[in-house]
């Protein structure tokens, strides 16, 4: 070990390099690992959030029946 608690710079996938940041969010999946930086958490889980409730209730229309064309028009995210 060389430091601790200090910038690095890591391979990016939309641009060469990420800066990893003391405290930033790291969250890692199967479909990726996206880095948020601390002063933008709760701003990025809020959004989640939203886009998770908007989620759900289009899932709903579908379980009920409506038009899948009418779903996903109401609900799509541009």
């Amino acid at each position: 070990m060389l430091d601790y608690q200090v910038p690095i710079l890591i391979s990016g996938e939309l641009t060469d390099t990420v800066q990893v940041n003391p405290g930033d969010f790291i969250f890692g999946d199967y479909d990726g690992v996206p880095v948020i930086p601390r002063d933008l958490t709760l701003k990025v889980l809020l959004e989640c959030e939203r886009v998770m409730g908007l989620e759900d209730d289009a899932r709903a229309e579908y379980a009920r029946g409506n038009d899948p064309v009418d779903v996903f028009q109401r609900y799509k995210r541009l």
